[in-house]
């Protein structure tokens, strides 16, 4: 049944192809893309995706000034490597500030495509005159407010009566509801405040209004000088490599093979919807001459499985801290907040023209201690009330290559270092490479490396990639990663070693119309036995996809996309699951119109959830969702955005899954009854 849906599929996605070759305009461009490699490939336990899209939306709207330090902003978000960026910056070191946008096609192994990626979000705008300096730092004072509602129909079984206790599972309604609020005043100064009630959650308790479950605020301020930076409330750090802390995004494996360094600024507001990734009280950075020094500090209440132990007066221990961030039935209340967290650290950096060395420290003192349970793959797991993690990080750049990596130390002796480098070959020529050696007792909190674990610890690898650009129409990106783990994972009696390669070929037919197809594989399987027979039965993972992707306009405003994927996985003991996914979306954007408006159609078929597979669905603008596709279905998503005046804008999404071989959906209190579920979300923006 498989391949007789794929072969018709494919005949269908060609004929689709075949009818649209026209030389037309393109849609979405990268951004889609992006945002899906971004989430393929980041295992935080917490994504901060909304604060990802601002300031992609933001750039957008307000383009990068080439010729400014603001320019660092497209590496943080990954439309530019640290190598590119050099070749930019001593380009202007030569000839001085670029004069016009065209002027990019003169910068040294700049083609083509890296032009055509950064093209929406930058711009060459001298500046000479007082009346330039009064517009951007005097008049430019904004108030943005977001409200965001969310609906998801029919209600899943925590909403409904228990025929026993005659109680509901779930505390709250069923609706989502979420605010933001941000000011900005003469690129100086910012304040955010949000809020948000997840589905299930209450307004009231105990017959009293609380508001919002989660609040978030900051007070930041910036600008040239000694303090270079300031922030009240909420906040984020960024480190290095992420080997002792990260909190913003980071790129892990994906089709973009030169995004594998990190790289944001130290200090950052933070102002998404999750509810742990942040540090919450104080934090500033003082610069002077080629030094910059970040100190912050921090106190802030986790949510956590809180127990006792029986053994010893009943004293209270946590055996794992919850990053799910709700609050819906009793034990979740009751886990909320119940460990409390005090931090601080600092980074002092020293910068040179060719690069920088930084030294990083980080210190956590909790008010419980953390036991995880006994078992062999928890032996080397952080385990107390205190922990300190201290690292150095470097970068430079020599002539056509650029290096970076860094070494830590964690309180429990576990060493860990990350290693990578950038190469510039030709023009059309790049590679990346990547060594990791993070030992089994390194232990880090808030880290997030380029490693294949979530978190970086106990894990020894080696990336390449390769990106190639032999004209204008082609592009070939390419990487192998082989690793393998010094200490038992999860479920696992064997120490386990795997490899992971990934091919994908993009041709341009004309400027307009463009065909994707990527190839990975994933295999990991035993390193070597351990001879610990009470644990279960270790079983290979074998898994390989192939993917179409047609993108192409049908007019000035309809721009369509079309993909095919086909997975097979393998795992010892059992057979061979097949599965495919395919959807058709359209982007209507009239031109010169207040409105905009898609439409998406997926239909997939999958053995089981070892094949499942994952894709893009647009949401709702700062919202995006990547949700996994298994069983059999097919699933309907429109959105629709307008503007209402100059300083209101509207969004409606509506979504339908439709589980053709009737499956419930979810489990537990989360299980919805038949195979039909839809949600519906709608969104406000005033800008004053």
């Amino acid at each position: 049944m498989i391949k007789k849906h794929s072969l018709l599929f494919l005949f269908i996605h060609l004929s689709i192809f075949s009818f649209c070759q026209a030389k037309i305009e393109s849609g979405q461009g990268n951004q889609d893309q992006m945002i899906e490699n971004a989430v393929m490939s980041s295992d935080q336990n917490e994504f901060n995706e909304d604060a990802f899209l601002e300031e992609i939306e933001y750039c957008k709207k307000h383009p990068v000034e080439v010729n400014t330090a603001e320019i660092k902003k497209l590496e943080e978000l990954g439309l530019l490597s640290a190598l590119q960026l050099e070749n930019l910056n001593s380009y202007k070191k030569l000839l001085g500030p670029l004069s016009c946008i065209y002027e990019l096609q003169s910068i040294s192994d700049w083609d083509v495509s890296i032009i055509n990626k950064i093209r929406p979000y930058v711009t060459v705008n001298i500046k000479n005159n007082a009346e330039d300096f009064i517009r951007e730092n005097f008049t430019q004072t904004k108030n943005n407010i977001l409200l965001r509602l969310t609906q998801a129909l029919p209600f899943s079984d925590g909403y409904h009566l228990n025929g026993i206790s005659n109680t509901k599972a779930f505390e709250g309604s069923s609706q989502g509801v979420s605010f933001k609020y941000n000011f900005t005043s003469q690129k100086n100064i910012s304040i955010g405040i949000t809020g948000d009630k997840d589905p299930g959650e209450s307004f009231y308790r105990r017959n009293k209004f609380k508001g919002f479950d989660f609040y978030s605020a900051f007070l930041a301020y910036k600008r040239k000088g000694l303090l270079r930076s300031l922030v009240l409330g909420d906040f984020v750090i960024n480190m290095g490599q992420g080997l002792i802390q990260w909190q913003s995004l980071g790129f892990k494996k994906g089709a973009d093979v030169l995004s594998i360094k990190r790289q944001a600024a130290t200090l950052k507001p933070y102002h998404s919807f999750g509810e742990n990734n942040f540090h919450r009280g104080i934090g500033f950075t003082l610069a002077f001459k080629n030094y910059e020094l970040t100190l912050f500090g921090s106190y802030k209440k986790n949510d956590a499985n809180l127990n006792y132990d029986t053994l010893i007066n009943e004293e209270q221990f946590i055996s794992s801290i919850i990053s799910a961030g709700l609050h819906r039935t009793q034990s979740e209340i009751e886990s909320k907040g119940a460990l409390k967290e005090l931090l601080f650290g600092g980074r002092l950096v020293f910068n040179s023209n060719n690069g920088s060395i930084g030294l990083n420290s980080v210190h956590y003192f909790f008010n419980l201690p953390l036991i995880k349970n006994n078992q062999p793959y928890n032996l080397y797991t952080f385990n107390g009330k205190q922990l300190s993690c201290f690292s150095a990080d470097y970068s430079f750049t020599k002539n056509n290559a650029h290096f970076f990596g860094e070494i830590a130390f964690s309180g429990n002796q576990g060493l860990a270092c990350v290693n990578g480098a950038l190469i510039s070959v030709s023009r059309n020529i790049d590679l990346s490479f990547l060594q990791r050696n993070i030992s089994k007792k390194y232990i880090s909190l808030y880290a997030n490396s380029f490693t294949e674990n979530t978190s970086p610890t106990n894990e020894n690898g080696f990336y390449a990639g390769v990106s190639l650009r032999p004209n204008d129409l082609w592009q070939v990106n390419a990487y192998v990663d082989l690793y393998k783990f010094p200490w038992l994972k999860y479920q696992q009696n064997n120490l386990m070693s795997g490899c992971d390669y990934l091919v994908q070929g993009t041709y341009k037919f004309n400027k307009k119309t463009s065909l994707n197809i990527r190839i990975r594989s994933y295999k990991e399987g035993e390193s070597h036995y351990l001879n610990l027979p009470s644990l279960i039965e270790h079983t290979q993972n074998i898994k390989n996809s192939v993917r179409f992707q047609v993108d192409f306009n049908v007019s000035n405003s309809l721009t369509v996309k079309n993909r095919l994927e086909l997975v097979r996985c393998n795992e010892s003991g059992g057979g061979a699951s097949d599965g495919f996914l395919t959807y058709i979306a359209f982007y209507y954007k009239p031109q010169l119109k207040s409105y905009t408006g898609n439409l998406m159609v997926f239909l997939f078929d999958t053995y089981d959830y070892s094949s499942r597979i994952y894709a893009h669905e647009s949401d709702l603008l700062y919202s995006f969702s990547i949700p996994a596709f298994y069983g059999k279905g097919v699933k309907f998503s429109a959105n629709f955005s307008c503007k209402i005046g100059k300083k209101t804008s509207v969004w409606l999404k509506w979504s339908g899954l439709y589980s053709i071989d009737h499956q419930n959906f979810g489990s537990g209190n989360d299980e919805i009854q038949g195979g039909f579920k839809e949600e519906i979300k709608t969104q406000l923006i005033f800008q004053l």
